[in-house]
Formats: C-alpha cells, structure tokens, sequence
C-alpha cells in the first residue's frame, strides 16, 4: 500500500477544502506540519490547525478490521487558540477522510501513539459521504469523504461531543445512511450545544448528494457547450427571480474568475472567438447588401445593419439563452429522477 508524502496529504485537504466551496490562505510555511489555514466563505472564517497521516491497517496481533493513524513526528497535539484543531487520517484507495477528537488527545502523547476506527466506518463514508464510530470510550471517529472536510472543520467539537450520548451517535449514523431525519427529529434527540452541528452536516449530506446527482445527469459536462469542466456545481444555480445583474456575476464573471490560469485561457479565447464571428456577420453582410442571418446570436437585422436603432423584430425560433434554459431545466428533471 503506498503512503502519501506528507505534502500530498496537506495536498488533499487544500483540494478538499475548494471542492467544499470554500476557500483557504496558509498561515504557515507549505512544509510545515501541522499546517495552518485561514479557511473562509463569505462572512465566515476560522483558523485551523491540521495534523494528517496515513491511514494504515492495524498491524500485527490487532484486528483485521482495524485502520489507525499513528502519530509521529509529534509530542503533543496542540490546539488551535480560537479556531480549530484537525486529527485527519487519509485512506488514499478508498478516497476518505477520518476524523478524531483533538480535546480527548490533548495531552502528552506516548511512544509511537495511534489512533484507529473500525475499516466498516470507511466503507460506509465511500457509499453514503459521512458514517461514525463508538470507539466505546465516549470518544467518537468520524470517517466522511473529502465533500464534506469544510462542514467537519465547521462542527468538529460537537460533532465529536455526540460520541458521549449514545442516541446521538445513533442519529449521526441515521443521516449518514441517508435515512428519512428530519429538523424535528433532531431537535427531539440532540441538546442545543450539538444540535446546528447536527442539523449541518444533515442539511450538507443532502446538499452533496443532490449537486452530485446533478453533475452526473449532465455527464461531469457543461450543458451548454458540452465541455468538461469543474467550474459549476448545483447549489451555483439562481431561481429565475434573482436578479439579473446578480445572475450574470454569479454565473460568468466569477467562474471566469476563479477558473485555473489555463482554463481562463481557453474560456477567453472561445469568448473571443463568438465576438469575432459576430463581427465577421456582420461585415459580410454589410458587403452584400443581403440580410443578415442569426449567427452566433445577432439577429439578422442587426447583422445586416450595425448602424440601426430600430430593435429588430424576434427572429422565428428560441434564442441562445432560450435553448440553455431548456437544457437546464431538462437536466433538472433528469437529476430528480
């Protein structure tokens, strides 16, 4: 089993971290262990300290379905001064995080010390996103898929403050399983210190699994142009009620924005190219003397007269922004299913 250099752990939770929607500036040095961040979205931000290893099999005369990390390199776990504090274990073949209480390992540690959870806790995080494991002790691990790292960075003292009520473990386990729990069922089991931490990672699950079930009725590709990109999720989609200069921010100018440097390339000069063919439309016409036909979404009388104040009349058929919103909706329908 290969085991990722430390950099390509920290690695994982900087991507995490994006794929959450949020977003992260380092408070320490790329090679530091623990690493620091200052984590945020909107109005909201927190300093976090992680500590991340491997997560490895059990090992000689342990249980066959034992996984832990073992915590080197370190004597003590120190926790963040007002903000959060990170025990991760990173699973690399199955592609999950697991979680442990920093508060209940806060002091010295011992002689190689190691932390572990059932392999059952990792399967179930693969198939549903988030599951939990009594270690039996008050202590809770919680093992969950890199989607959800922000909501754990949010919530991880209650979450882990649930492992000491067992009905409170019970229903972590029933969100995780994508059970039928409702605000009311929380509200009618879990004390108010724990209970948004609850209601969070409920509503988060939910959230998750409907952006994913989006994105995969359009085939990880956008419906407009048919090109595979990573730029949009479900929850970036606006009600037709939202304004129209908000819905031209959200949906072009901050994609464009925060797209890697290569794709802002590429998105600029397929930009580029539809100006050009308008233009080219235009010229053509102008030379000819015949009306212009829609190309690239210039009506005909525009095309044939660039000049012209008159508004042109609707040509027969859906227009560009037509046809995209009826992919859109289509593709909706599609991902209830």
């Amino acid at each position: 089993m290969a085991r990722l250099p430390k950099r390509d752990l920290l690695a994982t939770v900087e991507r995490a971290v994006l794929d959450s929607g949020w977003s992260y500036l380092h408070l320490s040095a790329p090679t530091d262990h623990p690493a620091r961040y200052s984590v945020f979205r909107g109005d909201q931000s927190f300093a976090v300290r992680v500590y991340i290893w491997n997560l490895t099999p059990g090992g000689k005369n342990r249980p066959l379905d034992e996984w832990r990390i073992q915590a080197t390199g370190v004597d003590q776990f120190r926790l963040e001064e007002d903000g959060k504090t990170l025990i991760l274990g990173w699973e690399d073949q199955r592609g999950v995080f697991a979680g442990f209480d920093p508060h209940r390992h806060s002091g010295p540690l011992g002689h190689s010390p190691s932390l572990q959870l059932r392999e059952r806790a990792l399967d179930d995080a693969v198939r549903n996103g988030l599951a939990v494991h009594n270690k039996g002790n008050d202590e809770l691990a919680v093992a969950f898929r890199p989607d959800f790292l922000a909501t754990y960075m949010a919530n991880v003292e209650p979450l882990h403050e649930c492992g000491e009520f067992e009905s409170e473990i019970d229903l972590l386990q029933q969100i995780g399983e994508v059970a039928n729990v409702d605000d009311t069922d929380v509200r009618g089991v879990v004390a108010e210190p724990r209970r948004y931490a609850v209601v969070a990672a409920r509503r988060a699950l939910r959230e998750i699994g409907f952006r994913n079930r989006v994105l995969g009725a359009y085939g990880q590709r956008c419906a407009m142009c048919g090109i595979q990109l990573r730029l949009l999720d479900a929850a970036h989609i606006l009600p037709r009620c939202a304004s129209r200069k908000h819905r031209r921010h959200r949906q072009r100018d901050r994609p464009l924005r925060t797209a890697p440097p290569r794709l802002r390339q590429n998105l600029g000069d397929v930009r580029r190219g539809v100006s050009h063919s308008r233009q080219r439309c235009r010229d053509r016409a102008s030379q000819s003397g015949e009306p212009g036909r829609r190309i690239g979404g210039v009506p005909g009388q525009l095309a044939a007269d660039p000049g012209s104040t008159a508004r042109p009349a609707r040509p027969p058929g859906a227009t560009l922004r037509q046809q995209s919103q009826r992919v859109a909706r289509l593709g909706y329908m599609k991902a209830l299913v």
